[in-house]
């Protein structure tokens, strides 16, 4: 077996289609089934079940996908690196990420990116980690930095930050920055979509206070949470890191609410069939800018 059939049966996993599969590699769909097929001769098995749609994979494709992934992987890290990448103008370079890193560190990182990589075009998609591994997993987007990575065979994730989740509002909302939980049911609680863990613990926590139900917005954006707490007398959750000047410049600060918030995290996607300099030296910026731009582990 060669890298190439892996990295066809790896692909076909992925998007449960080999049509799709076909169009991510650039090949014709004949030549992605000749290399299943050799795959399949080697292993002794069928890898899917190919009357169905999407396409299944059996017992033995389940048996060596992991081992397939890692093999990509390791080609990926020991393939020699260019420094000096010869890219065709129009070079473009998909990115998904949520709005959360908007008002922190991503313009420095596209900033970056556009250095290292001056002949790229760059792709930039804002929305909720949902949606974003959803385009992932189908081949629609090269590298996705968001809170919670796409669990699909093919798509290697890591996580690559921590940021802290605090409490904030206007100066003078809160009396003297802890929040009074007798107050809640007169107060706008804003935080983050319902499916987040984020929003799991706000409700539980008011829940385990006894003053559920409270008025609250709910939003993917976290600039919209910041706007709401610079314009209203709301409270909200946010990350440090996104208000850090707000609180420099008095405009924001942190408060104290009895309700403990989970840290943020932020993982790293890309597809490990897409073996490519331009995708290896992207994700080696990303990892690097991220890990000097803030609270990183």
């Amino acid at each position: 077996m060669d890298l190439k059939q892996l990295e066809a049966f790896v692909c076909v996993a992925s998007l449960r289609s080999f049509r799709s599969a076909a169009e991510q590699l650039n090949l014709t769909q004949p030549a992605i089934s000749s290399r299943i097929s050799m795959l399949e001769s080697e292993v002794d098995g069928a890898l899917f079940v190919r009357n169905r749609h999407p396409v299944q994979l059996t017992d033995k494709a389940m048996e060596i996908l992991p081992l397939a992934e890692q093999m990509l992987q390791i080609s990926q890290n020991i393939t020699p690196k260019r420094n000096n990448l010869k890219l065709p103008v129009g070079t473009a370079l998909r990115i998904g990420t949520n709005s959360g890193l908007v008002s922190t560190w991503l313009p420095t990182l596209l900033w970056k990116l556009h250095e290292e990589l001056p002949m790229v075009s760059f792709e930039l998609e804002i929305n909720s980690s949902h949606r974003l591994a959803e385009r992932m997993m189908r081949g629609e987007l090269d590298i996705t930095l968001m809170d919670t990575p796409p669990e699909s065979p093919g798509i290697k994730s890591q996580l690559v930050a921590v940021f802290d989740a605090i409490w904030a509002a206007r100066p003078g909302v809160v009396e003297n920055g802890v929040f009074n939980m007798a107050r809640a049911s007169e107060t706008l609680f804003v935080t983050f979509k319902s499916e987040s863990r984020v929003y799991s613990m706000v409700e539980t926590g008011l829940r385990n206070a006894g003053v559920w139900p409270v008025a609250m917005m709910t939003t993917t954006s976290t600039a919209m949470v910041v706007e709401m707490l610079c314009s209203t007398g709301a409270i909200g959750t946010v990350t440090r890191q996104s208000i850090e000047q707000k609180i420099k410049d008095g405009i924001l600060e942190e408060i104290e609410v009895p309700i403990a918030l989970p840290d943020s995290e932020l993982s790293l996607s890309y597809p490990l069939t897409r073996r490519n300099d331009i995708l290896r030296k992207a994700i080696d910026i990303v990892i690097h800018s991220v890990k000097g731009s803030s609270g990183s582990i």
